[in-house]
C-alpha cells in the first residue's frame, strides 16, 4: 500500500497488551510498520487475535527500551501512564499517550519538559476528534454558522460491564481507584472534545459519584455545570450505566443549533428551524477507523515534524478539568485526586 510507505521505516513499542494495546499493535501492523515490540506484564493471551510471531515481546520496560525505538504507544492502565511515558521519552521515543494522560496532575510538568527539550511529538489518544460528525461540528463553529454559542448540552453513557465481556468489569482499570478509574477520567473524551470545540471551560458545580448500582469504588455517574470564557452554560452528564449507550451534543447559538449523535453517526446544522447542512457517516464506517485515523495523524506528525491533532498540552488541560470536576463531587476530600 503506497499510503503506508512513509511509515514503514518507523519502529514502535507498545507498552501494555490489554484491549487498547492490542488494538494499537494490530493497527500498526495494518499500517505497514514491521519492526514492532510490546511490553506485557502478564503472560496472558491478548484480548483479540494477534500475530506476535514477528513482534519482540518483553516483560520489562527498561529491557525493551534498550533495543531502541522511534515510537512508544503508552497503553497500560491510567495510573501507570506517567512513569512509562517518562521512561520512553528519556529514551528518545515520540509518544502516543493513551487518554487520560495520567490520573493526577503531579509529575506532568516533568514529562512536558522532557518532550520539549527533546523535541518529541506527543499525541494524546483522543480519537473522537477524528469522528466525521464531530469534525463537521467544529467546521461549522469555526465558520460562525450559528453565531456565538449560548448554551451546550453534552451526554455520554455506556454500560461498563459490557465493555470487556471477557473479564470481571470490577477488576478493570476503569473501575478501580488505584488504577486511575472513574467515569470522569475514563470518559475524558467528552471533556476533550468540549475543550476542542468551545475553548477553556470553568467548572461551577458537579453532583453524582458512586451510585451503588455497579459495586464500584469510583464515581459511575456525574452531572456537571460549566461555563465558557464567553459565558455560555455547558451541561455535561457522564455515566457507566446506560443501555443502550448514548453520546450526543447540542449547541445552541444566536443564529441556530448544531446537533451531533455519535451512535447515529449524524451531525446536523439548523437555522431558523430549517436543516441547512448535515454530515452522515458512511455506511461502511467502523469504530476502528477512528483509531486508524488518529494513529495516521501521529505517524504523519512524526515524519513531517509537525504538531499532532491532539497534543500533550491539550491532554493536560482535559485532565485538569476532570480533576477539578472530581473535586466538586460530594464527599471529595481535596482539590486533587490521588490514587
Amino acid at each position: 500500500m503506497a499510503s503506508t510507505e512513509p511509515y514503514r521505516s518507523l519502529s514502535a513499542l507498545v507498552v501494555g497488551l490489554g484491549s487498547i494495546g492490542a488494538r494499537h499493535l494490530a493497527n500498526l501492523q495494518a499500517l505497514g510498520l514491521t519492526r514492532l515490540g510490546v511490553v506485557r506484564r502478564r503472560n496472558l493471551p491478548p484480548p483479540r487475535p494477534l500475530d506476535l510471531s514477528r513482534v519482540a515481546v518483553f516483560s520489562d520496560l527498561d529491557q525493551a527500551l534498550s533495543a531502541g525505538w522511534d515510537l512508544a504507544f503508552i497503553a497500560n492502565p491510567t495510573a501507570l501512564h506517567l512513569p512509562a511515558a517518562l521512561a520512553c521519552a528519556r529514551a528518545g521515543c515520540h509518544l502516543y499517550l493513551e487518554k487520560p494522560v495520567s490520573h493526577l496532575r503531579e509529575g506532568l510538568d516533568e514529562l512536558v519538559r522532557e518532550v520539549e527539550d527533546r523535541r518529541l511529538v506527543v499525541q494524546v489518544g483522543c480519537q473522537l476528534r477524528c469522528d466525521p460528525g464531530l469534525m463537521a461540528v467544529r467546521k461549522w463553529l469555526l465558520a460562525g454558522e450559528v453565531g456565538p454559542v449560548i448554551s451546550a448540552l453534552a451526554e455520554a453513557g455506556e454500560w461498563l460491564p459490557g465493555w470487556h465481556p471477557w473479564e470481571d468489569y470490577r477488576a478493570g482499570y476503569a473501575a478501580r481507584a488505584d488504577l486511575g478509574g472513574g467515569v470522569l477520567l475514563t470518559t475524558i473524551h467528552d471533556l476533550d472534545y468540549l475543550l476542542w470545540l468551545l475553548g477553556p471551560l470553568t467548572p461551577l458545580a458537579a453532583v453524582g459519584g458512586v451510585s451503588g448500582a455497579l459495586e464500584l469504588e469510583v464515581e459511575d455517574q456525574v452531572s456537571a455545570l460549566l461555563t465558557t470564557d464567553g459565558g455560555a452554560g455547558v451541561s455535561l452528564c457522564l455515566d457507566y450505566l446506560q443501555r443502550p449507550p448514548a453520546r450526543r451534543l447540542k449547541l445552541v447559538g444566536g443564529r441556530g443549533v448544531i446537533a451531533w449523535d455519535y451512535y447515529a453517526g449524524l451531525a446536523q446544522l439548523w437555522r431558523e428551524g430549517e436543516l441547512k447542512d448535515q454530515k452522515q457517516r458512511p455506511p461502511d464506517w467502523d469504530r476502528n477507523d477512528l483509531f486508524l485515523a488518529v494513529t495516521r495523524d501521529f505517524l504523519a506528525a512524526v515524519t513531517q515534524a509537525r504538531a499532532p491533532l491532539s497534543p500533550l498540552a491539550q491532554g493536560v488541560a482535559a485532565l485538569e478539568l476532570a480533576l477539578a470536576l472530581k473535586a466538586l463531587l460530594p464527599g471529595a476530600a481535596s482539590p486533587s485526586f490521588e490514587a
